[in-house]
């Protein structure tokens, strides 16, 4: 890789919670507001704030994107990825994701934020696991939503 020699090229490690969260036969997802798959549909989560516990930070998570409640989470799998991307300033950054993967009960789908929140996303929809195989999903979900319910 010629960009890894680089001096421009930014090195960025990101740990963060997803949810793989379902109610009855659907998956939440939502569209992602920001970053280099802004448009794609992704799982709801994201980083770890300092002194916050991993099921904490998912709760959070869930709840600032989807606006729904967690009734039930259980830890699945932690999975990491690696890509590169260019910034708008024309810098390439090297990200390697780091996720903590839980499989998520909601409460209920009343109240789903299905508007943008303004920072991460650009709302959150329910779908059927039949729907799910046309999105344009992140690699992210595609790789925890392949090997968990594909």
């Amino acid at each position: 890789m010629e960009w890894a020699n680089d001096p421009m090229a930014k090195r960025h490690t990101h740990l963060g919670v997803y949810a793989l969260a379902t109610h009855h036969e659907g998956l939440i997802l939502i569209r992602k507001g920001r970053g280099p798959y802004r448009g794609s549909w992704d799982l709801p989560g994201g980083r770890i704030e300092f002194g916050e516990s991993p099921r904490d930070a998912l709760v959070r998570e869930v709840s600032e994107e989807t606006g729904l409640v967690v009734v039930d989470s259980k830890l699945i799998d932690v999975v990491s990825t690696r890509f590169t991307y260019e910034l708008p300033d024309g810098t390439e950054r090297d990200l390697h994701h780091i996720g903590v993967l839980y499989r998520v009960t909601v409460e209920s789908v009343d109240g789903l934020k299905v508007e943008a929140d303004g920072h991460d996303s650009l709302g959150s929809q329910l779908f059927s696991i039949d729907e799910v195989h046309a999105l344009d999903l992140t690699p992210f979900a595609r790789l925890a939503i392949e090997a968990e319910l594909l």
